[in-house]
């Protein structure tokens, strides 16, 4: 069992609404930083708590919160009671592995994805899971990245630079899933570069290593696709949706954000299309090898066959073999036995047998 599956089973016999973070553990602690912004300004608050935030449920500006810390079970509660979420929403909220999915409900709009990204340590895809709730004048944002992981976003609100302060915070909405969709394109680059680097591998030489090289690859893409193709249904789900929450601008917004996730699962069919390429190519590489091998062996043994039987023939020390009391038999035998054995080896060369 691999270890998401081994994290995710520890929810069986849970009852429904039980949240359970199914990540690792780590040390850091939870934030909850607040943003609230108009045309004319943009007000930042840090360090809050669950409860300061019912204020903002009753004011004119439009707010967006951003948490994170999503091992801190009783915050992400105390949070649900405070916006009213429902609980099998809000269950997803700390499962790391949930695929992306989009719920429609009456007071707000719920939607999770997943943020791809390759570590640092090991060099691997790793992807972190974001849950974005959208309410009339609030977006709630939870995940375990902390908020540098949206400093040009806020860089941009503060500055009053684009759409953000201009528009409602149904925008933020896109622009937070639209920074993630980025994010895919910059993985599919990393992956097209290291399927270039193994094909030429495998054309140049004959690397032992490449299989291993094909599957760690192989690995990542379906790792990649299972986060991309959730997400391709969920984006053309809210694009569908009729919810006032969401204005027609923005839905023109969400659509370009379609076409992007469809392009990612084209490209990521033709990665994998690749990918078989290069495995076949591989096995064709290895089953040359092997041929050659056999091909070099079959000559030895062509050559060597007839003097065995010249070996086997005086070996039987028959008593009537006039010819073994000739005192130049022996480097006569020994002579004509090497000088067969390049004749034969120049014929078959000539003839290309290897």
């Amino acid at each position: 069992m691999t270890e998401p599956l081994k994290r995710h089973s520890s929810k069986i016999n849970t009852a429904p609404g039980t949240l359970q973070y199914t990540g690792k553990k780590h040390s850091k602690a939870a934030e909850i930083s607040l943003f609230s912004y108009n045309k004319t300004e943009c007000i930042r608050k840090e360090n809050l708590s669950p409860f300061d935030l019912k204020e903002i449920l009753s004011n004119q500006m439009n707010n967006w919160v951003i948490y994170s810390g999503l091992q801190h079970i009783e915050l992400i509660q105390q949070l649900g009671d405070v916006f009213n979420i429902h609980p099998i929403d809000l269950e997803d909220v700390p499962s790391v592995e949930q695929f992306p999915k989009f719920d429609d409900k009456e007071n707000y709009l719920f939607f999770t994805l997943k943020y791809p990204y390759i570590c640092k340590t090991t060099h691997k895809l790793k992807t972190e899971h974001f849950s974005l709730f959208l309410f009339k004048n609030t977006l709630l944002v939870l995940s375990d990245e902390n908020i540098d992981f949206f400093s040009d976003i806020i860089t941009r609100l503060t500055k009053n630079l684009g759409k953000a302060r201009q528009l409602n915070v149904d925008y933020m909405f896109f622009r937070i899933i639209d920074k993630v969709v980025d994010y895919y394109f910059e993985i599919l680059d990393g992956l097209q570069d290291s399927i270039d680097r193994c094909e030429t591998t495998l054309l140049k030489s004959k690397n032992n290593h490449s299989s291993h090289q094909i599957l760690g690859i192989k690995k990542e893409l379906i790792k990649f696709r299972k986060a991309v193709l959730p997400l391709n249904n969920a984006i053309d789900q809210v694009c569908k949706t009729d919810n006032l929450l969401i204005s027609k601008e923005v839905h023109l917004y969400l659509r370009e954000i379609k076409d992007n996730a469809y392009l990612i699962i084209q490209t990521l069919y033709s990665f994998n299309d690749l990918m078989t390429g290069l495995m076949d190519l591989y096995l064709s590489n290895q089953s040359n090898q092997m041929n050659n091998i056999m091909k070099i062996l079959t000559v030895v043994g062509s050559i060597f066959i007839p003097l065995t039987f010249i070996v086997g023939i005086y070996g039987m020390n028959l008593p009537n073999m006039p010819e073994m009391g000739w005192d130049w038999f022996y480097p006569t035998l020994m002579i004509s036995m090497t000088v067969g054995s390049i004749i034969m080896f120049f014929v078959m060369k000539s003839k290309k047998w290897f």
